[in-house]
């Protein structure tokens, strides 16, 4: 009789129902595991070797340099992190899972300290979730540049600080199936350059979903929440966005030519003031009940515009 199967991850036992403890003594139930576990605690003592909360990496990037695909990373409680060069943080490996531990401001926090900093995510089947990003130094370039495919940003937070601003928090190139997902970003002041927050180009689908953004963006005709060039089936789904910032030429939350396609559906977009011109301008794309306003007190339901 073939062995059937139980998956569990190194360092801890597979899950088992009561009813298989027997079939895994006989020899039927075979457990198989995959990965490690690795911890990073900027609290903790230096040269631990990262495979016990006790002993965790005090860095992601050095926890990083040792997980192979299939790992997962947990990073405690109050991390705290500093990215100040380009490739500060280098994710080259495939088939990671970080996952930031604790709630509300107590999750890790990653702060970008110079201009051309970036976290670079060139491997592909990753997935960073609940950690929060901010800046200590203006016009922050673009905090993530991502050419991996089926890279996934979930929860993964922006809050801004005092007097400094990022021009953009995420670029992803030529990748397929990543995501932006679940995020809450607050920035009141715009930077002083052309934003474009979240840009894609040459993806394919390439996905944005259930995001909340509170911007203020730079006063200019290029600037924008969402950007998308010549990207394939792109899906823009469950968002809400208020845009201020400017004065006249600002155009629009999301921008594209029409070679992007795609879908976008069940999003909320708001603007301050009626000198937006477009606020949807996604031309290659099929909407769905995507609800847009350019005053301060319209509403869709009592004021519907077809």
């Amino acid at each position: 009789m073939a062995n059937l199967l139980a998956y569990g991850h190194r360092n801890r036992a597979p899950y088992l129902d009561q009813s298989q403890i027997p079939a895994l003594e006989a020899g039927i139930l075979k457990a198989v595991q995959f990965g490690n576990d690795w911890y990073v605690n900027s609290a903790a003592a230096s040269g631990g070797d990262g495979a016990t909360p006790q002993s965790a990496k005090t860095t992601l990037a050095a926890a990083l340099a040792i997980a192979l695909s299939g790992d997962r990373i947990f990073i405690a409680p109050g991390h705290a992190e500093t990215i100040s060069a380009a490739g500060g943080i280098t994710w080259s490996q495939s088939g990671i899972t970080v996952i930031g531990l604790g709630n509300g401001s107590n999750r890790p926090t990653f702060t970008w300290s110079g201009t051309a900093a970036t976290m670079a995510i060139s491997g592909s089947n990753n997935t960073l979730s609940n950690v929060r990003c901010t800046v200590s130094i203006d016009e922050v370039v673009s905090m993530f540049n991502i050419t991996g495919s089926n890279v996934v940003l979930d929860r993964v937070d922006f809050f801004e600080t005092t007097s400094v601003q990022a021009i953009q928090f995420a670029a992803f190139t030529t990748g397929t199936d990543c995501a932006v997902q679940n995020c809450t970003h607050y920035q009141a002041t715009a930077a002083g350059s052309a934003q474009q927050w979240i840009a894609a180009t040459s993806n394919t689908r390439f996905r944005l979903s259930g995001n909340k953004m509170f911007l203020a963006l730079q006063d200019g005709a290029t600037s924008c929440v969402f950007r998308f060039v010549t990207c394939t089936n792109i899906l823009v789904e469950n968002n809400t966005v208020k845009m201020t910032g400017f004065s006249a030429n600002l155009l629009s939350v999301t921008l594209a030519l029409n070679t992007t396609t795609g879908m976008s559906c069940y999003n909320n977009y708001g603007a301050d003031v009626a000198a937006v011109t477009t606020i949807n301008d996604l031309p290659g794309v099929r909407h769905v009940q995507t609800f847009a306003t350019l005053l301060v007190d319209k509403n869709g339901i009592l004021d519907p515009v077809v």
